[in-house]
């Protein structure tokens, strides 16, 4: 016995809220797009009555969007560099590892017999594996550091929140810590637009909480 046909349903308008917009983190963040994302996330409070912030004006707008946009390309680049970071931290690993046989392996030798042939070429080549190794310096990736954050080789969506959080604060003022309030509606937008990361508001907030905790 067949089925019966599965109802119809109607596909849904596509909202034009930024909230719904994908992420395009490979493109700059205009004055425009920032402005609507301001006004959409920030300058509402609750039951959409104005929280005292304010819109940036146009100069504002261009410098917000610079630091956006200058970050993006540097946290762009770490995260491309994550792999060769890695790679650089196992081989550091292991050199330290076999730095600290030698020691031991020197004193093998030391204690074959005198008349042992291979023991003077085993010293040698010993001693010329300790010089390489204790020389052998890898290049590092730059370090990324921010109030408040642990260091951390590659940065990550609260780095960036915590950086972009002061430098928006400036220009709107007191954007406080809230889960439901505009430092968390705000930069999750900004995180998912231009850095590609989808965090959701609360977490933003409750991360932001914290690092001012560590800073107070």
């Amino acid at each position: 016995m067949s089925k019966p046909a599965a109802k119809h349903k109607p596909t849904a308008a596509p909202r034009k809220s930024l909230a719904g917009a994908p992420a395009d983190s490979a493109r700059d963040i205009t004055a425009a797009e920032l402005r609507a994302m301001i006004q959409e996330t920030a300058l509402q409070g609750a039951k959409g009555r104005s929280n005292g912030l304010r819109t940036p004006d146009e100069t504002a707008l261009a410098e917000l969007c610079g630091i956006v946009n200058h970050w993006q390309r540097i946290y762009t680049r770490a995260r491309e560099a994550a792999p060769k970071a890695k790679v650089m931290r196992r081989a550091e690993k292991l050199r330290d590892d076999l730095l600290a046989q030698i020691p031991a392996l020197m004193q093998m030798t030391n204690d074959m017999d005198t008349r042992d042939p291979f023991k003077p070429d085993q010293a040698r080549r010993l001693r010329a594996m300790a010089d390489a190794l204790d020389g052998f310096a890898l290049p590092h990736p730059p370090a990324y550091r921010a109030p408040g954050v642990p260091d951390r080789e590659i940065p990550d969506w609260r780095w960036i929140a915590r950086v972009l959080r002061d430098d928006f604060a400036r220009h709107l003022g007191d954007l406080g810590a809230r889960d439901d309030g505009p430092s968390g509606r705000l930069l999750s937008a900004l995180l998912a637009r231009a850095f590609g990361a989808r965090v959701s508001a609360a977490r933003v907030a409750k991360f932001l909480r914290g690092s001012n905790q560590q800073t107070a």
